[in-house]
């Protein structure tokens, strides 16, 4: 295969994985709980350039447009000691799996240092770990208590962290909504459900789940 032939068939999954990232993480927001606390994330279109690990001349903006749009080019990507071939090869093998992982075990890492950044928190499932960062403006103050996703990073990076955390429940909601709808990943059942964050969710989804536990029992 051609070098360039390499180059279109990253473009191609670089395309797949903003489709997907538009369908499945854009616009929404997640909730992970663990350890008795929980965290809130969301996504948003100026940070998937960064996941996919290639570099480019345009805004991270447009390079998402370009991509969704599925007119991205090959000779509008560039690869550097910074941002490697190889690198961005492996990311985009895992990158469109993150919906899916969203709904499976994983681990909460804490602290984790990467080079000269260090963020707060990130979601691991051990073949890949997306890294959170705050979500600041411009200046360097809190926009709102959200995470943001920032870095995706091929591995666990246990080591580069301080605490790891299994996760106990994801639960996710668009952005427009108030209260969380909908349980990606359960491990406890919601009677252990921090307080705090049961008041995060949506009424109907206390009870459809009361309801489904009643229907298991043979109640």
């Amino acid at each position: 295969m051609t070098k360039r032939e390499k180059r279109e068939q990253i473009v191609d999954k670089i395309v797949n994985a903003a489709r997907e990232y538009k369908k499945y993480l854009l616009g929404r927001t997640f909730m992970f709980v663990f350890d008795k606390k929980y965290i809130e994330v969301s996504f948003r279109k100026e940070e998937f350039a960064h996941l996919t690990g290639v570099d480019r001349k345009m805004s991270a903006k447009e390079f998402y447009k370009e991509a969704v749009r599925g007119t991205l080019r090959q000779n509008q990507i560039y690869f550097s000691s910074r941002y490697p071939f190889d690198l961005c090869e492996k990311k985009m093998k895992e990158l469109d799996k993150l919906p899916q992982a969203l709904h499976q075990d994983g681990f909460i890492l804490e602290e984790i240092s990467a080079h000269s950044v260090c963020y707060k928190f990130g979601f691991s499932e051990l073949n890949f770990t997306l890294c959170f960062g705050q979500d600041l403006d411009g200046t360097g103050n809190k926009r709102s208590e959200y995470y943001l996703a920032k870095s995706f990073r091929i591995g666990d990076c246990f080591e580069r962290s301080s605490n790891v955390y299994d996760i106990e429940y994801i639960f996710s909601k668009r952005n427009n909504q108030r209260l969380y709808n909908e349980i990606l990943l359960d491990n406890k059942g919601l009677g252990e459900l921090p307080l705090e964050a049961r008041k995060l969710l949506d009424e109907t989804l206390i009870f459809e789940k009361f309801l489904k536990t009643l229907d298991v029992n043979g109640q």
